[in-house]
């Protein structure tokens, strides 16, 4: 839970919670109001921002892990360089 999942599990669990507080005649009535947001596009936006973020934060991973190797390979590249200096000396 350590790589950024907390928040998303929580806000999950929240809505959870609140759609089993609900009274039973309204759980009805809140599920048929979501899907007629998307079947009129209403929640076009709603789902397109949810996309774009799980898209972003996909992509900063990706780029975290580059960037980390990277580094890595910098760093050891140097040590060898540094090496093959004290060797020749």
């Amino acid at each position: 839970m350590d790589r950024g999942q907390l928040l998303p599990v929580l806000g999950f669990l929240l809505v959870l919670a609140f759609i089993w507080k609900m009274p039973e005649s309204k759980v009805y009535d809140f599920g048929v109001l979501i899907l007629n947001g998307f079947k009129n596009l209403s929640l076009a936006g709603w789902v397109s921002t949810v996309v774009v973020c799980i898209l972003w934060a996909g992509h900063a991973r990706i780029m975290r892990r580059k960037h980390s190797s990277e580094y890595q390979r910098i760093g050891s590249e140097k040590s060898r360089l540094q090496k093959e200096q004290v060797n020749t000396r």
